[in-house]
């Protein structure tokens, strides 16, 4: 069962930032759980002697938390979500330039209640463009979300074989229900990523390209997260944390829950 944002978990052990050997990876805007792969070629459904294809390791990202209430300086944001592709670089690896995410955001607002909405984005290189693609964040209306809703997300990759001289065509979906005002929401897209990261992540995000000051959030908890429609099993290996420009960690995540199937995030007061 979800935890309420603010109630008692896991103690987060923010003080010891500098061992590193407590977290996989640090970020000037995620905190959070990441895990890459190696993406490997395999035939088209296993069937021998047919055509090679470039197999995404991660295929569907699953995860529930309930939307906490912000507080922050007017202007002040905080994003939560989880998605496939994206994290190569917190692993050393080059930019894919490719990340299908979904989640629900919040903005402190002047002289009005904070705004709580929900949203997706793809960003993509495909095969062939000599660019990026990004939809940047893609609210979605009328959908509400407020402080206390239980929220459920996932991302799923899956592939089309028309028939052998035809390219094979990749999709993604993007979906999100809010359980606690019964409503459900459903994309699906061209979507040629490679599939070889995975995320659940607390962000702050970017506008015009400066970074916005990170909202304060209190505490979310991912929970019953699953990785290919299996658990997780996280290690310590696989968090980061959030720093600000003094180097100082502004969002934290927990040790993975007994289970390995979650983990909570702190702002540290």
């Amino acid at each position: 069962m979800i935890k309420k944002s603010g109630s008692a978990g896991p103690i987060v052990d923010y003080r010891a930032l500098d061992l590193l050997s407590s977290y996989g990876w640090k970020s000037s805007n995620w905190a959070g759980y990441s895990r890459y792969a190696e993406p490997y070629y395999d035939s088209i459904g296993n069937i021998p002697n047919t055509r090679y294809e470039l197999m995404r390791p991660f295929f569907h990202v699953h995860g529930e938390w309930i939307v906490p209430a912000v507080t922050g300086n007017p202007g002040s944001q905080v994003v939560i979500w989880v998605g496939i592709d994206g994290g190569e670089v917190s692993v050393g690896k080059p930019d894919s330039h490719n990340l299908l995410q979904i989640g629900t955001g919040a903005q402190v607002a002047y002289g009005t209640p904070p705004k709580y909405f929900c949203w997706w984005e793809k960003i993509e290189y495909p095969p062939g463009a000599d660019r990026v693609d990004d939809t940047h964040i893609v609210e979605i209306e009328s959908h509400p979300v407020f402080p206390g809703d239980l929220i459920t997300a996932e991302v799923s990759l899956f592939d089309d074989f028309p028939g052998f001289g035809f390219p094979l065509l990749r999709w993604g979906t993007v979906s999100i229900t809010n359980k606690t005002r019964n409503w459900s929401f459903q994309n699906t897209m061209p979507y040629y990523g490679p599939g070889e990261t995975v995320e659940f992540i607390v962000e702050h995000a970017t506008f015009s390209g400066a970074p916005a000051e990170l909202a304060n959030f209190g505490s979310v908890s991912f929970e019953n997260c699953t990785i290919n429609f299996d658990s997780p099993k996280f290690t310590v290996k696989d968090r980061g944390f959030m720093f600000n420009r003094q180097n100082k960690p502004i969002a934290v995540p927990s040790v993975p829950y007994s289970g390995g199937d979650g983990f909570t995030v702190v702002y540290p007061m």
